[in-house]
């Protein structure tokens, strides 16, 4: 379960990408800062975002707590239609001392993903359009921001094909250590699964996320923002009352 939290982390980085308060699409630099609970022990994500070419994006997460460490890196590129093309996703962590490994690449040229954990490996077929689970998470939050109702996108996990489909639930103004912010909160859809996974996004810093949480076997995991530059500006507080 630990170790879908600290993925779920990982959405942080491509959540800012397009975080602005002016509502802007352009993918900007960001350093962001999340904490979390795993049974009750607190854990510290921290994000950044640079932009290594022209098209080309890289997010890295350093994340720690008690026996735990993750260190995990993303690139990604821009096509000049605006399609999102998942390039790599790597994730190094330590739980207690054992220490874990995957590697996932697209080889566009030869239309596969590799995926590595250990000794295991599997290749699946990709094409135009399908995401990682990094990507697909950005592809959410641009739907929102152009008015999109359906929320449902193909994605390679770990070698495997899936879908992933979200469902708007309803408007929430939270309180946050940056203060108080307007969110819409989204859950993903799961068939034949009872985890749930809850999101608040910013609806004035271009659908940021704001909160995250996963209730499992009746225990309930969760992350909150507590800090984010986003090209050099602070994220502050902005909500419908103001």
């Amino acid at each position: 379960m630990l170790v879908r939290i600290m993925a779920l982390v990982s959405i942080v980085a491509l959540e800012l990408c397009f975080a602005s308060g002016n509502h802007s699409v352009e993918v900007l630099p960001y350093k962001a800062t999340y904490s979390a609970k795993y049974n009750g022990l607190p854990i510290t994500a921290v994000k950044t975002l640079v932009k290594t070419s022209e098209s080309q994006f890289s997010e890295q997460l350093k994340a720690s707590g008690l026996l735990i460490t993750l260190s995990e890196s993303s690139n990604y590129r821009v096509s000049n239609n605006g399609q999102l093309i998942p390039l790599d996703h790597q994730i190094d962590r330590s739980i207690m001392g054992i220490r874990r490994s995957e590697l996932q690449v697209f080889d566009w040229k030869d239309k596969n993903a590799h995926y590595r954990r250990g000794e295991k490996t599997s290749n699946a077929p990709i094409e135009v359009g399908v995401l990682d689970i990094p990507t697909q998470y950005l592809q959410l939050r641009r739907d929102l921001i152009f008015g999109e109702d359906k929320f449902e996108y193909p994605v390679i996990s770990r070698g495997k094909h899936q879908i992933y489909r979200y469902e708007f639930v309803r408007r929430e103004t939270l309180a946050t250590p940056i203060g108080k912010l307007d969110t819409v909160m989204m859950r993903r859809l799961r068939e034949n699964d009872m985890r749930v996974t809850n999101l608040w996004l910013a609806e004035n810093w271009n659908f940021l996320l704001v909160k995250l949480e996963q209730i499992e076997d009746k225990k309930d995991y969760n992350m909150l923002l507590k800090d984010a530059v986003i090209d050099d500006r602070q994220v502050f507080t902005v909500t419908r009352s103001n």
